[in-house]
């Protein structure tokens, strides 16, 4: 068995029943052998994003104490992220404006150090076909890790990496996961007010008191990297 983590969307008032409500949306995709791959799924779920891993959902300013937040069941958390809770709380423009100023200052910090560097040479590329014997294995083993150095040790790379770590060391973090939107759902609920949401506006869109949960499931073996084809749904 294999983990992934998805976020299931649900109603606001769904905060007072908030296990029922979960079993009740995870249930069409549990693993029972009747309905198909496609939907046989899982066979263990539960709350997870304390932040502790950058695993959760990010909290706007002010939301903190906000009796509708959903904590996981771990006794230690990150100030500031949590398992779930409504949309209204989540810092997703926040959180995209922050990136687009993080690209600028990435893309700012690359042109000034390739003004006092030597020019890096481009990693050479070590042929990628499969070695039909373990001694040509090896050596091409050997041939990729002296290439890896070879460039990573040029002093314009070593520069911008650190520039870059500086930048990511002082934000926040968090990843919006890629969430598709609803037509990409396999278990689809009738919500017309969400046709033609992007991918990425998708969970931003919904109205603000929609619960979002954050779980992290246990999918059976072959089920490839984690699906972003589906949101549980209510």
């Amino acid at each position: 068995m294999a983990g992934m983590r998805i976020v299931v969307c649900l109603p606001g008032e769904a905060r007072t029943r908030l296990d029922e409500a979960l079993a009740e949306a995870m249930a069409p995709f549990a693993i029972d052998f009747t309905r198909g791959e496609d939907m046989d799924i899982w066979d263990a779920w539960g709350i997870c994003g304390n932040g502790t891993h950058r695993d959760g959902l990010q909290l706007l300013p002010g939301y903190e104490d906000d009796p509708r937040i959903v904590r996981d069941r771990s006794d230690e958390g990150v100030p500031g992220w949590c398992a779930g809770g409504p949309r209204e709380a989540m810092a997703f423009a926040e959180i995209r404006a922050e990136a687009r100023e993080i690209a600028r200052a990435a893309w700012d910090l690359w042109r000034e150090p390739s003004r006092s560097h030597p020019p890096a040479e481009p990693r050479r590329v070590v042929w990628d076909s499969p070695w039909p014997t373990p001694e040509e294995y090896r050596a091409g083993h050997q041939a990729e890790q002296e290439a890896r150095m070879a460039f990573d040790g040029q002093s314009l790379v070593i520069a911008y990496r650190e520039g870059v770590a500086a930048l990511l060391e002082a934000q926040r973090g968090y990843d919006l996961g890629g969430c598709d939107g609803p037509d990409a759902c396999v278990h689809r609920p009738p919500l017309p007010w969400l046709r033609g949401a992007t991918r990425t506006g998708y969970l931003e869109e919904l109205p603000g008191d929609t619960l979002l949960v954050k779980l992290r499931c246990h999918v059976r073996p072959g089920f490839g990297p984690p699906p972003r084809r589906w949101l549980a749904s209510p």
